[in-house]
Parts: C-alpha cells; sequence; structure tokens
C-alpha cells in the first residue's frame, strides 16, 4: 500500500476549509442596518415652526404594539434621529395626551453601515 504525501492531505484540507468559507459567506450575506432622520413641524398662525421635545418611537408594522426602538425626542430643531435600524417596515409613532397616538408607515431600505449616511424621511407635520 503506497503512502500518501504531507502535501496531498494539506493540499486536501485547505481546499475543503476554503469550500465551506465560501459557502459560509454566500448564504450568510452582509447584513446591514440604516441610519434615519427626520423632521416634525408645527403649522402655526405665522408660518410653520419647529416642534421640539416631541417623543416619537417606532414599532415593527408586523406586530404593532410592541416597541422596536428606544424612545426618542427631537432637539431644538424638530429633527429626530434613529440609529442602525435594520431593513423593513415600521410605524413612527407619536404618543399624545388625551388623544390617539399619530401612526405613519415608513420603510426602511438597505442601505450601508457607514454612520454618515442617513435615510431622510419627509416631513410631518403635527396637528
Amino acid at each position: 500500500m503506497k503512502k500518501k504525501s504531507f502535501y496531498f492531505y494539506s493540499t486536501g484540507k485547505f481546499l475543503k476549509i476554503l469550500i465551506l468559507l465560501i459557502l459560509f459567506l454566500g448564504i450568510t450575506g452582509t447584513v446591514y442596518a440604516t441610519n434615519i432622520r427626520g423632521h416634525l413641524y408645527r403649522i402655526g398662525p405665522y408660518g410653520n415652526y419647529s416642534a421640539t421635545d416631541i417623543g416619537l418611537h417606532l414599532e415593527n408594522i408586523m406586530s404593532p404594539g410592541i416597541i422596536f426602538s428606544q424612545p426618542i425626542y427631537t432637539n431644538a430643531f424638530g429633527m429626530y434621529y434613529f440609529y442602525k435600524i435594520p431593513k423593513g417596515d415600521y410605524l413612527l409613532v407619536i404618543p399624545r395626551r388625551n388623544a390617539p397616538a399619530l401612526k405613519y408607515r415608513i420603510r426602511i431600505p438597505n442601505l450601508t453601515n457607514d454612520p454618515r449616511v442617513f435615510y431622510d424621511i419627509a416631513p410631518i407635520p403635527l396637528p
């Protein structure tokens, strides 16, 4: 019986590992999360002005009522920011006192993991 050389075993093992690595990377793909920003404003008698300190959060459209993100507040310019949100359909929920919450459906695309890139949501007027 002829002995196989060390080179044969090491090459075969290397090829198996390489094939498994390629399959693993091909199956898993790349998962991206998107940064989101938007603007809330109010309509006044003298024009529009920023809605500051308004609380809002995201809910997954498939399970309404379950909060997906931490509640956040608009800044002094009426802007809000959500970071690292996965692709999907969401409800942007603005709770109100003594009135039903305002809910806006938004779709988040796959963009990039770059923290400098934001997906802009159209400005939302508040009653």
